[in-house]
This record gives structure tokens, C-alpha cells and sequence, in this order.
């Protein structure tokens, strides 16, 4: 807090009559206090109005990135699954994900680790390997480690597997790679959904977390406008179906640079991270089907086969 010049000291603390003793001590105090409450809106204003700003620049950020990766974690009863997912928005639409099982059973004395990768394509080829098998019985896939398989997906299935795969980038903050002036329309409707509550934000070890409370209704309406824009299929998501409905989020910004490292809403947590990375992994040559595959490797597991 600013100290009071010396002669202003002096004399307030030299006054000997007590009625001037005591207007002028009232009158310290007030000017203290009037000092410290400016001080520390002037303070607390700034720092809610850069968290504010830290919000809508990260929207921003994930409306127009190339490429992001997004980490879901789940689990109970000594099982935990990670999923890592990297989305491809722009040129050929592609996942690429790597999927951790593992299971832990002390009192069974048993212990699985299963890994495996994945390659989602938007025209409907997916490729799938596993990549890591550990199991305390012993086991293990042999030759069947690293290799790709493939799933073509049915034409008259295609525009399903399509609607799945859109749903898989919805969010409370959406994903894509928009223009300008369809980034700018998806914001405008995103300013009327989203409550941010700045005054509430918590901020350590680089991150700010910051609460917002989400309006459905023009949420929807925004999330309608980036999917067609991005050319994906109609998810059937009315808005008008969501009358007057809220749902709360926590939303981590990174401070640095002001980008989204995680977002948790109701019982799902993803994490956020690598924005913009534009090399893509090559596509897999396989004659093996994912059907062939899933075969080979119950034959190898089954007891008979150990």
C-alpha cells in the first residue's frame, strides 16, 4: 500500500486537541482504505478483464487450427482407458488414435496392457494394429503385433459413419478450421452462449481455469454453423429443443499463449494440446481386414492355444 508523504504524517500525528486528533485519524483512515479498495479493483478489474481476454482468443485459436489433439480418460473398478486422438481438419479429413487399456487386479494377481492405434478417414476407411500387449498370464499377439488391418465401411453405412464421426469433435468449445467471416458468425452466436465468469477464475502453475456457463440454445446454433461449414452431415441438433437450458464447464487456458489444455463439463475431462501440427501419418497398404485380424488374435488367446 502507498505511504503518505511525511508532512502529511507529521501533521496529522502532531494534532494534541482531540476533536481534530480524532476527524483527522478518521479522515487517514478513509483515505487508506479509499487508497487500497482503488488499488485492488484497479488490480482485480485488469486481471478479470485479461482472463476474458485469454477466453476468446484460445475459442478463436480452436476455430481456425489446423490440427489439434484431444486426450479423454475414463475408467472405475481397476480398469483405465487413455484415448488420444489426432484431428486432421484441414485437407484429407483423418483421427489418428492411440488407445491405452490397462487393467489392474491385485487380488487376482492380474495385470493387461493393451495399445493399440487406429487411422479414421472421413471417406470411411479405417485401418486399425495393436501395438502393445502385456498380460501377467503370460500371453502375448506375436506376429500379430504391428499389423495393420483395414475396415472399409459399406456405402449404404457411409453416411452414419460419418454422422459418428462428426460426433466425435463435438465439444463445449468447438473444433474446426473456419474461414474469417464463418469464424466471425460462430463467435458472434458463441458471445451470446457462453457466461464467462472471469471474477471466478483460478490461476496456477501457467494455467487459468476459468468457469463458464453455457447457454444451449445459440451454443447449438453455433455448433450447426461451424459442422456445415466444415462440411459435415446434419447431426439432427436443434436448438429450438434446448429452450432455455444451461450447462456448466471449466475451461484450463494455458497463459502463455492463450490455448485450451482442457475442458471438463458434467463427467468428461478432455485435454487438449499440439495445435496446428500439419504432418500426417502416411495411410497403411494392408490385405488384412479388421475382421481376419480380430480372428487371428482370439485363436492365439484362447486357452487351447497356450
Amino acid at each position: 500500500m502507498k505511504k503518505l508523504p511525511k508532512r502529511i504524517y507529521k501533521k496529522l500525528t502532531s494534532i494534541s486537541l482531540k476533536k481534530w486528533s480524532i476527524g483527522f485519524t478518521s479522515l487517514a483512515v478513509l483515505v487508506l482504505l479509499g487508497l487500497g479498495s482503488f488499488w485492488y479493483v484497479t488490480d482485480y478489474n485488469e486481471a478479470e478483464k485479461l482472463n476474458e481476454r485469454r477466453f476468446w482468443s484460445a475459442v478463436e485459436t480452436s476455430l481456425r487450427t489446423q490440427s489439434v489433439v484431444k486426450t479423454s480418460r475414463s475408467g472405475a473398478s481397476g480398469q483405465q482407458d487413455i484415448n488420444m486422438q489426432r484431428i486432421y481438419l484441414s485437407g484429407e479429413r483423418l483421427i489418428h488414435v492411440d488407445y491405452l487399456t490397462e487393467v489392474n487386479n491385485p487380488a487376482q494377481s492380474f495385470n493387461l496392457t493393451i495399445s493399440t492405434e487406429a487411422q479414421q478417414y472421413y471417406d470411411g476407411s479405417n485401418y486399425i494394429r495393436y501395438t502393445d500387449y502385456e498380460s501377467s498370464e503370460g500371453t502375448s499377439l506375436g506376429e500379430y503385433i504391428d499389423q495393420w488391418a483395414v475396415q472399409e465401411t459399406p456405402s449404404e453405412n457411409l453416411e452414419n459413419y460419418q454422422q459418428q464421426y462428426a460426433s466425435g469433435l463435438v465439444s463445449v468449445i468447438p473444433i474446426a478450421n473456419l474461414n474469417s467471416s464463418v469464424r466471425a458468425e460462430v463467435l458472434s452466436k458463441l458471445k451470446e452462449a457462453y457466461t464467462v465468469q472471469a471474477n471466478n477464475a483460478l490461476t496456477q502453475d501457467g494455467v487459468v481455469q476459468i468457469p463458464v456457463i453455457i447457454s444451449l440454445r445459440p451454443y447449438l446454433e453455433a455448433l450447426n454453423i461451424a459442422l456445415t461449414a466444415s462440411g459435415y452431415p446434419d447431426l439432427g441438433l436443434d436448438p429450438a429443443s434446448a429452450g432455455e437450458g444451461t450447462l456448466s464447464a471449466s475451461v484450463e487456458i494455458r497463459t502463455k499463449d492463450s490455448v485450451i489444455t482442457k475442458v471438463a463439463y458434467g463427467t468428461i475431462v478432455e485435454e487438449y494440446s499440439n495445435y496446428g501440427v500439419v504432418v500426417r501419418p502416411e495411410e497403411p497398404t494392408t490385405d488384412v481386414t479388421y475382421q481376419e485380424l480380430q480372428q487371428a488374435v482370439q485363436q492365439r488367446l484362447s486357452p487351447e492355444s497356450n
